[in-house]
């Protein structure tokens, strides 16, 4: 352990000690072994890059990392057999990148970041090893607190929160143009105002250059069966409510938020009058046709057929998206349109 975090532990050895004791009636899982390996490990590197960073500010910063580590470990989202690797990944890969940031504001960063990681990591599709590697590749740039949260936010929605979508939006434009280029692949040379413009326009763009506007494709499949971990015991059907996609099973309604990075389900509220009043098949945009499982369009065909018997079809609020849902799948499909 450096010698800081030391000096600090050792100068008020006793209130540290109170806390651990008073900590561990409250989680029963939080045993000295694991405590240790928190803070000998990531917790002690935190402590000296924000000390070399920032001199002095290793008893404030001391402080953040034992009290986090008391609730993380505690609750087993942190340690050695954590429930998943993505918290304890966050202080072993970014924070202690972040020297002086982290020695700005301790308690906030640390919490901040833990609990960031720990909502990718529980959000169905979403990648919590990208959101990391954007913290860990791209934080280190960021000149202040609030320029380094916006990032986390940015990389969140990039990393598969697709309802962060316009957060995120607005969070990049706080940010330097080259670091919300960089989280959004956009090429080299690329003008932030330029790439944004197209993003807000079109949900299914992404900069990188893998958008493939010339022709009908499936862009997402979301849902799955619940006995193979997903929401739904029967075959979905979708609709739209309020301008929104409300996806209907088993009598419950989920919100369904969907782009090029991700798709969410959210718990909705099941219409008053109940699921049955919504149509099943909403108005398709002119020029698109669905027959006998296969959408057309002009001389544009896409053949749906693994979807067994068409359930359902809605199109999206800005007309970019089809969602199909069938007999033979637990699974709403999602078309790109533009």
């Amino acid at each position: 352990m450096n010698a800081a975090f030391s000096r600090v532990l050792a100068s008020a050895r006793a209130d540290f000690n109170r806390r651990f004791v008073e900590a561990r009636h409250r989680y029963p899982e939080l045993t000295p072994e694991r405590f240790a390996a928190v803070l000998q490990g990531p917790g002690d590197a935190i402590v000296a890059a924000a000390e070399q960073a920032a001199p002095g500010s290793a008893g404030a910063v001391a402080q953040g990392v034992y009290d986090a580590a008391l609730l993380l470990v505690g609750q087993r989202l942190a340690g050695p057999d954590a429930r998943h690797p993505w918290i304890q990944a966050a202080w072993t890969d970014v924070l202690p990148r972040l020297g002086g940031l982290v020695a700005a504001a301790p308690e906030r960063l640390i919490a901040a970041l833990s609990n960031a990681a720990g909502q990718v990591a529980a959000t169905p599709g979403a990648s919590p090893e990208r959101w990391i590697a954007l913290m860990r590749d791209l934080g280190p740039s960021c000149g202040s607190v609030e320029d380094l949260l916006a990032l986390g936010q940015l990389a969140a929605w990039r990393s598969g929160l697709s309802h962060y979508r316009a957060g995120a939006l607005a969070a990049a434009d706080r940010l330097p143009a080259a670091i919300a280029l960089a989280v959004v692949d956009a090429p080299p040379g690329s003008d932030w105002p330029v790439v944004r413009t197209d993003l807000q326009r079109n949900v299914w763009h992404q900069p990188g250059g893998r958008h493939e506007p010339s022709r009908l494709r499936v862009a997402a499949r979301v849902g799955a069966f619940r006995g193979f971990g997903g929401l739904f015991s029967q075959p979905p059907r979708i609709a739209v409510a309020q301008g929104h996609w409300l996806v209907l099973a088993d009598g419950s309604a989920w919100h369904l938020i969907a782009d090029a990075w991700g798709a969410t389900l959210h718990r909705a509220e099941v219409p008053k009058d109940g699921p049955t009043p919504l149509p099943a098949y909403g108005a398709l945009p002119d020029g698109l046709r669905l027959q006998g499982g296969v959408l057309r369009r002009g001389r544009e065909e896409l053949d749906l057929g693994e979807l067994g018997a068409l359930t359902s079809h809605a199109v999206s609020g800005d007309g970019a998206t089809l969602a199909v849902t069938g007999d033979g799948t637990h699974a709403v499909v999602l078309i790109a349109l533009n």
